[in-house]
């Protein structure tokens, strides 16, 4: 029988390193949350695989809110508690990750959070579970730290923007994107450029452009985001200016900079630098998409969290340093 993988994630960077990582990734079952509609529907159309959206409940009042997360979880869980895979990828703070932890996941980097300590990682664990039934009545119990602190999770694949800290470093497998985009044949390449939505017409439109604004899904509002980006690009010519945004945001960026080229697909940004995109400046308030741009040659405008306490309360302390390759 042919072996079976689960990839369980609410995170689009780490399903575009599950699709470099895992050369099955198009014979995969997907439970995904926070993945654009677009994405879902190509996963089942293109591949024909087995994806289940997983909800995710934002703006209701909190006691229905805290109703709904639960029934949510339940129905996943009746229709998954029979399930088994032989391997699960993906990230094990996922909610929908509960059921299959105890097989050991292998984790695939969600971005800085795997950088963070037990003690910060349990903090954040602990504000995004207290509302669910099966934390308190189980898993808190259990004692499971996420971003791999259990003992169950033996494996971490993880970017070389990102340093795991001491006490799980060991369980680190370290991958070079470009080593594995330049292994990789023709026909995967094509299947990852169709899954995200990759034209060639589009790398060639952005190829025009040597500045490049990453903008985020902040937990602040619109108005006070948008003043941090005018003073980033204060006095440029934004015609010349690409802004690529954040897959997750609601703000009409062609509106408020109306002579900028905006790309608003969900197309991950360290992409761009796989197929040889060479900006001379990229600019960011936090987001570690620019990971791969931090390199001899680009000028990257990275604020950090700190510009705004709300973002550290969030996302912690993230400054530039945190991505910064040993050789520079």
């Amino acid at each position: 029988m042919e072996k079976k993988e689960l990839f369980v994630a609410p995170s689009l960077y780490s399903l575009f390193l599950y699709t470099l990582i895992n050369e099955n990734w198009t014979k995969s079952d997907y439970v995904l949350a926070r993945i654009p509609i677009v994405i879902l529907q190509r996963l089942r159309d293109l591949y024909g695989v087995d994806v289940y959206n997983y909800p995710v409940r934002i703006g209701e009042n909190p006691i229905k809110k805290i109703y709904l997360r639960n029934k949510d979880y339940f129905d996943f869980y009746l229709a998954y508690k029979n399930r088994s895979y032989d391997s699960v990828w993906g990230n094990d703070e996922f909610l929908a990750s509960y059921p299959f932890r105890k097989q050991g996941i292998i984790l695939i980097e969600d971005g800085a959070f795997n950088s963070y300590s037990k003690e910060e990682t349990q903090r954040r664990q602990f504000q995004s579970e207290y509302c669910y039934l099966n934390y308190w009545l189980y898993w808190i119990f259990d004692g499971y730290v996420s971003y791999g602190w259990n003992d169950d999770v033996k494996q971490i694949y993880h970017t070389t923007a990102i340093n795991l800290p001491k006490g799980i470093a060991h369980k680190g497998i370290r991958i070079d994107l470009n080593e594995i985009w330049n292994s990789l044949s023709q026909q995967r390449k094509m299947d990852i450029f169709d899954l995200f939505g990759l034209s060639l017409s589009l790398v060639d439109k952005i190829n025009e452009f040597s500045t490049v604004l990453v903008t985020q899904d902040l937990p602040i509002p619109d108005e006070d985001k948008i003043d941090i980006y005018k003073r980033m690009t204060d006095g440029m010519d934004m015609s010349k200016v690409l802004i690529k945004t954040h897959y997750a945001e609601k703000t009409n960026y062609s509106m408020v900079f109306p002579e900028s080229t905006v790309i608003s697909m969900p197309i991950p940004m360290q992409l761009f630098n796989l197929i040889g995109y060479m900006p001379k400046r990229v600019m960011t308030i936090s987001s570690g998409a620019v990971a791969p741009f931090i390199k001899k040659g680009v000028d990257v405008v990275f604020l950090g969290t700190e510009i705004d306490p709300r973002i550290v309360a969030k996302y912690g302390v993230v400054k530039k340093d945190l991505y910064m390759p040993k050789n520079l």
